[in-house]
């Protein structure tokens, strides 16, 4: 069984024995002053055993995207983990190009997730986060022109890659960390151009550049009906594939304030990815996602496809084990110092929980 399951099943089993302790306390009124003194230290031994007060008071500020790799979180719904746990949600959709970090730092929106490489550098300058567990392997891409002559990425060194949105960002980011594991530079070997959408998804027509990098929920389609063809893909490269892709993370003023809720949701995050495990679950909380509203990038039959090859494989460890491999690989090319120090970062951001630490899979 799923460790998040067993942990859940515990505190609920103890609940109930502080529960039955209580009643069975008020029926004996207090008379015999020896059972009353054991029965309150049972029961505040099986209080503390479930022990943590999760609730807010309010509605949680959930931002996302609206993409199908945020699975996690309308499974999460789908299931009712959210309503089961009193919490009411504020989903807020802002597709792909809002940069949700200043709005998480600050408070504004509670819990998010992302692609932890576009992170890295704000954090190391100062940006205040707190994260938990990675969630799921998978939803980014770096595409040419069906018939182009690249076959790699070593073969466009010297050429231009451009990217939705601003050089640097988590697009570009994550396709760094490839081009460094294949020996080469990316910030001198490469040429880069920031993108908004519709000029990303005309720029390898047009010339504008050789190959773009892209969130699959927007290349996908060009992908499927031939007009591109992927050169790298998180489910497919080998130097990162066993890497998780995006982090659950939490405002530090909700962390702090809000340490049960943190806690819970995590959680119950956690037990939403295992979920997903299942293709026939997958599939049917992509449904669920665009009969709510909820996935708002992309087509449904092409997000079917789109998800197929991702794995949620959620968990602590995958995600501390990505955060020193991303921060080694940005030292190496001298995005962030050398000096600095990962575990400093990792102390302040990193919330460890031990029982959503080990990488939970399903049975094969």
């Amino acid at each position: 069984m799923k460790n998040a399951v067993k942990t859940m099943m515990k505190k609920f089993t103890a609940l109930l024995t502080a529960c039955a302790l209580l009643v069975s306390l008020a029926a004996c009124g207090g008379n015999n002053d020896s059972a009353n003194t054991t029965a309150s230290s049972e029961t505040e031994t099986a209080a503390e055993t479930a022990d943590y007060d999760w609730s807010v008071g309010r509605p949680l500020n959930v931002s996302l995207v609206g993409d199908s790799c945020e699975l996690h979180f309308y499974a999460a719904q789908y299931l009712g983990l959210f309503e089961e746990a009193g919490y009411e949600i504020n989903w807020i959709l802002n597709g792909p190009s809002v940069d949700v970090k200043p709005l998480l730092a600050s408070g504004k929106i509670d819990v998010t997730e992302g692609v932890l490489d576009g992170w890295l550098k704000p954090v190391e300058q100062g940006l205040d986060i707190r994260f938990t567990i990675g969630l799921e392997q998978g939803c980014m891409g770096t595409v040419v022109l069906a018939d182009s002559p690249y076959q790699s990425i070593a073969d466009l060194k010297g050429k231009v890659i451009g990217g939705m949105g601003v050089v640097g960002s988590s697009i570009f980011a994550y396709l760094y960390r490839v081009i460094l594991k294949e020996g080469l530079d990316p910030i001198n070997d490469f040429e880069w151009i920031g993108l908004d959408q519709a000029a990303a998804l005309q720029a390898l027509e047009n010339g504008n550049a050789e190959a773009v990098v892209l969130p699959d929920s927007i290349s996908f389609a060009k992908v499927r009906d031939g007009t591109y063809r992927y050169i790298t893909r998180m489910p497919d490269d080998e130097s990162l594939r066993d890497q998780t892709c995006c982090f659950l993370m939490f405002s530090p003023q909700f962390a702090d304030e809000y340490p049960g809720a943190t806690r819970k949701l995590t959680e119950i995050l956690y037990k939403a990815s295992v979920f997903l495990q299942d293709p026939e679950n997958k599939n049917a909380v992509v449904k669920y996602g665009f009969d709510e509203g909820l996935i708002i990038m992309g087509e449904y039959e092409e997000s079917l496809e789109l998800v197929e090859p991702f794995r949620w494989e959620p968990g602590g460890q995958i995600a501390e084990d990505t955060f020193r491999d991303a921060f080694a690989a940005y030292q190496e090319t001298g995005i962030i110092d050398k000096g600095v120090d990962v575990d400093k970062f990792l102390d302040k951001s990193f919330i460890n929980y031990e029982e959503f630490y080990e990488t939970d899979r399903e049975d094969d």
